[in-house]
């Protein structure tokens, strides 16, 4: 009888814990921590001729792979320490989250996309290596690649506290 009375009353008291602890919001932090990720990821690879070479020989299929790999992997990250808690929440999405098509998708994700591609692109022009590779298909394997480490160190230093 004491034990019932332990489980029942503990359980209650983690019961309404778990209702008094609110999900994050996303705000301006969160963008400062997206784009500080990305840079310190993509920054050091944006400079290297052996990040280009490797860039070349991408093929096709695996820039499809590393597009793929980088929206999965950040997806991830994002779901599993973040908006997990505001998915629990929240039914039918919130004003952390945007409709798209049939889904809700996080915003502090779209966010991280858009942050991602932005700082590769501006990267790779302030190094000067979108003028300093004439050949436009290159230029955008480079571009694909770098994005896969900006998007990763995005997600990385987003779920930083």
């Amino acid at each position: 009888m004491v034990v019932a009375l332990l489980r029942e009353n503990g359980k209650s008291k983690i019961s309404s814990l778990a209702h008094k602890i609110k999900p994050e919001k996303f705000g301006i932090d969160d963008v400062a921590q997206q784009i500080f990720g990305a840079v310190l990821f993509s920054a050091p690879l944006s400079v290297t001729e052996e990040v280009w070479r490797l860039a070349q020989s991408l093929s096709v299929t695996r820039m499809v792979v590393f597009v793929i790999l980088s929206v999965v992997v950040a997806t991830i990250i994002i779901y599993y320490t973040k908006f997990q808690r505001v998915a629990k929440e929240s039914i039918g999405g919130d004003i952390n989250t945007h409709l798209v098509g049939r889904m809700y998708v996080p915003k502090r994700l779209v966010s991280l996309f858009v942050i991602a591609y932005s700082v590769s692109v501006f990267i790779l022009w302030l190094f000067g290596i979108m003028s300093y590779i004439n050949d436009p298909f290159w230029t955008f394997k480079i571009f694909i690649f770098i994005s896969f480490f900006a998007s990763v160190g995005a997600a990385t230093a987003d779920i930083i506290k």
